[in-house]
């Protein structure tokens, strides 16, 4: 039984991250090709979509609390994101019919990030592997859907949406026929609710959770339309490169996961803020549309550290039962409030003065983060 369910959250960590990558990647690329489409309204529209993401994080959470198995609701929510993508292969899109579609859509995409990061944090005892080899395939899937993808390639922007129809389908499948989770008491969890929440450590890491993940909206909404647009790029290549990198971030957090365990948080994120200014920098200063894709390397610094400690940084931070509601808020800080306003301000900056200035704001704001760091990452008093 641990074997099985071991391979099943191995499973669940790859497929859904892997349809992540076709989102992150390419969703911005398909609303800058609509006809109606302007660089001002990718940067709405995708910041729309962080927002719905920051609500439905608040619902889905809820309904999780109260769950006797969340892994069916995680099935539900994929079995929801196949049947919404049927708007965009199916109909003539136009602005209002967009923002209803990215709505649908949103509500039910980034649920399965913060359910499978608790069922796996609260069922440790239960895997085979430790949780941080079993996160790892997270950005494997990451990798190996982009690699799939870029060397099937896409005869329009819209195709992405049967890749991910596909995906979320496999994946409600093998969440749906998974055993059971094992859970805390009910009353265990109703007693912490937010309570466990409000402590120092947690909201100082909410706060730098935001601020990073401005710049990570420049890059994730912003780049792939500069690369493809402005540079003339082409996008099977992107997406290539973005499964090396995701691949590169595997190998990370197979190879070194108990190191980066070890290190202090101080130390930990003033590494991952400069490793976004360096991806930001190496961007607003290289105009070669293949000598731009070596700035991923920031982001496999960026992000082979992030996915390694989050999750652990969490459950140290806030109480057991608080758990799955702290996973939640620090989503909704992510991509939700963070991507929000990045997106939004970005598409501002991008009308007013050009898309590659992003660049350089995102470098100056994870320099300025980077200092700050020991402020957002106290010493603890046993340090």
């Amino acid at each position: 039984m641990q074997k099985r369910f071991t391979g099943t959250l191995i499973l669940l960590y790859t497929l859904p991250w892997g349809l992540q990558c076709i989102v992150n990647t390419f969703m911005s690329v398909y609303v800058s090709s609509l006809p109606f489409s302007t660089e001002q309204t990718v940067g709405n529209v995708m910041a729309f979509g962080s927002a719905v993401t920051m609500l439905s994080q608040l619902v889905w959470a809820k309904i999780a609390a109260g769950s006797k198995n969340r892994l069916r609701l995680l099935a539900l929510s994929l079995v929801l994101i196949a049947l919404f993508c049927l708007p965009f292969l199916l109909l003539r899109m136009s602005l209002p019919l967009l923002y209803v579609s990215i709505f649908l859509f949103y509500f039910c995409f980034m649920v399965h990030q913060p359910l499978l990061d608790s069922i796996a944090t609260e069922n440790a005892e239960r895997l085979t592997l430790s949780f941080g080899a079993v996160r790892a395939f997270s950005t494997f899937g990451f990798a190996l859907t982009g690699l799939v993808c870029g060397m099937i390639g896409f005869t329009s922007s819209s195709d992405i949406f049967y890749y991910i129809a596909v995906i979320s389908l496999i994946s409600a499948a093998i969440a749906f026929t998974s055993p059971k989770e094992a859970r805390a008491p009910l009353q265990n969890r109703e007693r912490s609710g937010f309570a466990g929440l409000l402590n120092k450590r947690f909201i100082l890491f909410l706060v730098f959770t935001f601020l990073l993940y401005l710049t990570s909206a420049v890059n994730v909404v912003f780049f792939p339309v500069y690369y493809t647009d402005v540079l003339q790029g082409d996008v099977e290549l992107l997406g290539i490169m973005s499964s090396i990198e995701a691949f590169l971030e595997w190998c990370i957090m197979i190879v070194f996961g108990a190191k980066i365990a070890k290190m202090a948080p101080r130390k930990l994120f003033l590494i991952i803020a400069l490793a976004a200014g360096f991806r930001c920098f190496a961007v607003w200063v290289t105009e070669n549309p293949y000598l731009i894709l070596l700035t991923y390397l920031g982001s496999v610094v960026w992000f082979g550290l992030q996915w390694s400690s989050v999750a652990p940084y969490i459950c140290k931070t806030v109480p057991t039962d608080s758990n799955m509601t702290a996973q939640s808020l620090w989503t909704l800080a992510s991509s939700g409030l963070g991507a929000t306003a990045g997106s939004f301000l970005g598409g501002i900056i991008a009308r007013e003065v050009s898309i590659r200035t992003l660049f350089l704001m995102g470098t100056l704001l994870t320099v300025l983060l980077a200092a700050l760091t020991p402020v957002f990452f106290p010493r603890e008093k046993n340090a």
